[in-house]
């Protein structure tokens, strides 16, 4: 089975998996580790679907063990799944459903009539054996241009599912394609993705912020992307492509046992709860799913062609790109919204524009609107470190209990704000710095001796993960860098002094930390202030102000003037050793772009599949 990381794309998905309408598993046995395989591989199958085949909303299937019948739905919200019944007794129920599967429309089946999948064509016009998607929006056509931007998230069954294309979009006619087909100049992007059902969009998110603006709409507008489509996909009778819920019916109750084919089959059913974003078995009493966890299928279409920080290939791109994403993120202040999800993936330059630009506002939200009980969101490595422990890391708690006396109580809750959004972006431009390493620097260094290159290697690698490869809920490291930020700070650039010999102004922005740590100190010595909610809470609005953007940017233009016209190449922290080989100059080495195992990233390692027999649908063999 294909994953994220093989070299093949979702155009590659094969006819037999586009042509499964649904999925079975069948065992003779009815014992609890028959019920537990056949759940395994109905997973697999479905996961493989769902990801393989853009066209592909949902999918349905059954399990039999002996003469006990199961129905399965998967779907981008949740599993749901039927009692079991013994289908030899009530064999009608069977019967709908082989006349379901046999007769039952695309879209009753699953599939997602907005897109469809042409046999793409070879540069000489001749037929190859991959595949393009057409996709129809808002009485446009849009069809896809080369393998995804990003589709990893895809592979899980219930999560965003986001597939992210270049495309280009096709002339029409009142909805007509024109013959020969003529595509429209410039270039743009298409994201497909599963939000929650009450989520606003990312549309309307943008249009709140440039409102609250004012004047300044105009000036922020460059420092985001520019969206041309932006809606809920439409099913052939006109409702929203809305997750449904079966009436009365409960999401699914995976089989559990303490058997010994379950100890040696642990890691395989760990891969099926990993592949379905952590699924746990619900409750009897409580496992219905609640309306606003149902998700809807949302279309976005933006405006040209960037590069996230984890294409770039050079340090002056990579600048420019976290410029333009500080101003962003000072134009989101003025306007009271936190961002809540700024990542490497989500810091994005224009290389037309030459400007960079914050991508997926899904998350952002007016501050004086959030309340303690907000889910995390975003990327584990560059999470902001009082995010991550969802607590005050400068708050002092032996203070008289009574707000009337000197305006504070001892527990105020946690609500992320602005400056968490910012410490996210410099831990940003600390990842870079840790696996982006300038090629001039390696070359010159190994004349100094490979064993210098080594030990830099390894003290790189050391370092990066301390600070990255961590969880949601952070780690020592990451937390010390903002209560006690000179160590860490005079560590780091030491660490990375070597490399740029010539630019120290690059390295400035890390000390950026110790401004932090001021700020969160000012913030939570600050007396607090009562909410609508009656909540007592911390000043944030009033003593965040812009003074701190205006110090971070100067950094970035300090950094940037270092640069002069020199573009400083890097390549990836895993290539370094490589550029030790003797055939290896300057001259001749090519940067590689190709993303690696790298935290924040997509999986670094391959996910596996569960080795149990093929997916319905494909030969034995292949």
């Amino acid at each position: 089975m294909r994953t994220p990381n093989d070299e093949a794309a979702c155009r590659y998905a094969s006819d037999e998996i586009t042509a499964t309408a649904t999925i079975a598993e069948f065992r003779l046995g009815k014992s609890t580790d028959d019920r537990m395989d056949n759940e395994r591989k109905l997973v697999q199958a479905a996961t493989e679907i769902l990801f393989n085949d853009p066209c592909r909303r949902c999918v349905s299937g059954i399990t039999i063990e002996g003469s006990s019948l199961r129905f399965f739905k998967f779907l981008r919200s949740h599993v749901q799944c039927s009692t079991g019944f013994n289908f030899h007794k009530e064999p009608r129920q069977l019967a709908w459903f082989f006349l379901f599967a046999m007769y039952g429309s695309m879209e009753a089946l699953g599939y997602d009539l907005s897109v469809e999948r042409i046999p793409s064509e070879a540069d000489d016009g001749t037929a190859r054996a991959r595949y393009d998607f057409r996709y129809s929006t808002e009485g446009r056509m849009f069809q896809t241009d080369g393998d995804p931007i990003s589709e990893e998230r895809a592979h899980k069954i219930v999560s965003r599912a986001t597939r992210v294309w270049k495309v280009k979009e096709i002339r029409t006619n009142n909805g007509q394609i024109f013959e020969p087909l003529e595509f429209l100049p410039g270039e743009k992007v298409l994201k497909d993705v599963w939000s929650y059902r009450n989520a606003l969009l990312e549309g309307e998110i943008q249009a709140k912020i440039f409102k609250e603006l004012r004047d300044g709409a105009e000036e922020a507008q460059q420092y985001f992307l520019t969206i041309l489509v932006d809606h809920v996909v439409l099913l052939s009778n006109g409702e929203r492509d809305i997750t449904p819920m079966c009436p009365g019916g409960k999401m699914v109750e995976w089989t559990r046992s303490d058997s010994p084919f379950l100890s040696r089959s642990r890691s395989s059913m760990q891969a099926c709860s990993d592949t379905m974003s952590g699924q746990k078995p619900a409750n009897p009493e409580g496992n219905a799913l609640k309306s606003s966890l149902c998700r809807k299928h949302v279309r976005t279409v933006f405006e040209g062609c960037c590069k996230s920080v984890y294409e770039l290939s050079d340090v002056s791109n990579f600048l420019r790109c976290v410029t333009g994403c500080a101003k962003a993120l000072e134009f989101m202040q003025k306007a009271g919204f936190v961002h809540r999800d700024v990542s490497a993936g989500n810091c994005l330059y224009d290389p037309v524009k030459n400007v960079g630009r914050l991508a997926d506002l899904e998350y952002a939200k007016p501050h004086n609107a959030m309340s303690a009980s907000e889910p995390k969101t975003g990327t584990p490595d560059f999470m902001a470190v009082e995010y991550q422990l969802k607590d005050w890391l400068f708050y002092e708690w032996d203070v008289p209990s009574d707000p009337t006396l000197t305006g504070r109580t001892p527990h105020p809750p946690f609500i992320v704000h602005h400056l968490h959004d910012l410490e996210s972006l410099c831990w940003v431009y600390v990842w870079f710095f840790h696996f982006r390493i300038p090629h001039q620097s390696i070359v010159k260094l190994q004349e100094t001796g490979v064993d210098i290159v080594k030990d830099l290697h390894n003290n790189i690698d050391r370092s990066s993960r301390e600070y990255f490869f961590c969880g949601v809920n952070g780690n020592g490291p990451r937390s010390a860098l903002i209560t006690r930020p000179w160590p860490g700070v005079k560590k780091l650039l030491g660490l990375l002094r070597p490399l740029y010999p010539s630019h120290p102004p690059l390295l400035a922005p890390i000390g950026f930390f110790m401004k932090l740590q001021e700020a969160y100190m000012t913030i939570q010595k600050a007396d607090l202030v009562q909410a609508p909610d009656e909540t007592w809470r911390l000043p944030v609005s009033t003593t965040v102000t812009g003074d701190l953007y205006t110090s971070f940017g100067q950094l970035m233009r300090d950094a940037l003037d270092s640069l002069g016209e020199e573009r400083l190449p890097v390549e990836k922290l895993s290539k370094m050793l490589d550029l030790c080989s003797p055939v290896v100059t300057a001259d001749t080495a090519e940067v590689d772009n190709d993303e690696g195992a790298e935290p924040g990233q997509p999986p670094h390692k391959k996910l596996k599949m569960l080795n149990n027999g093929p997916a319905a649908g494909r030969k034995r063999g292949e």
